[in-house]
């Protein structure tokens, strides 16, 4: 084998050359960083990068665990939520004494000639089966409203709700019936 030969052998061998990003030298496209200067070359960080992904899910294995923990959890709910039927649930009555009075004391405010002026103490309503029945005036606090002088006087009312319609069903105030 003559030297010519070997010569052109080693150069088919050598590795092709980059230059480096930070002092422009010329490097092996092999290298991880610059003989030079040190800078990393763009196969040495995207190497990097990937080892530290891999040694991140092997320290840490649960973060697999817990992500696909996670997925279950709400995968289970969409489906719970999406396979139930309300129609073979009983309905829970959320209409309350509160909800009732909150209409009553609207409607006494409405009829009021100045509703932001009116003053509808809460009361406990007499609880029936099918109602919710208020009183304001004898033997418990009055409602109080501003006349036509400016002057706030006592008044009476009563209000009925019914629980099922939840709808008032009957308003009376000083004696005049509203509905």
């Amino acid at each position: 084998m003559n030297i010519t030969a070997s010569l052109d052998k080693s150069k088919e061998r050598q590795m092709p050359l980059i230059n480096c990003q930070a002092c422009s030298a010329e490097i092996s496209s092999q290298s991880s960083a610059c003989p030079k200067c040190g800078h990393p070359t763009k196969k040495s960080v995207a190497e990097q990068k990937k080892v530290a992904q891999q040694k991140a899910v092997e320290e840490n294995p649960m973060r697999l665990v817990i992500g696909w923990g996670l997925v279950l959890f709400v995968m289970f709910g969409l489906f719970n939520c999406m396979g139930s039927d309300d129609k073979d649930k009983p309905k829970v009555d959320v209409f309350s004494e509160s909800d009732a009075f909150y209409l009553c004391e609207s409607a006494m405010k409405l009829a009021s000639k100045y509703p932001d002026k009116s003053d509808i103490p809460f009361i406990r309503a007499n609880e029936l089966s099918t109602e919710f029945a208020y009183a304001w005036g004898a033997g418990t606090e009055h409602m109080m409203w501003m006349n036509g002088l400016g002057m706030m006087v006592p008044t009476s009312g009563s209000c009925v709700v019914n629980k099922q319609t939840q709808a008032i069903t009957m308003l009376t105030i000083n004696g005049k019936t509203i509905i």
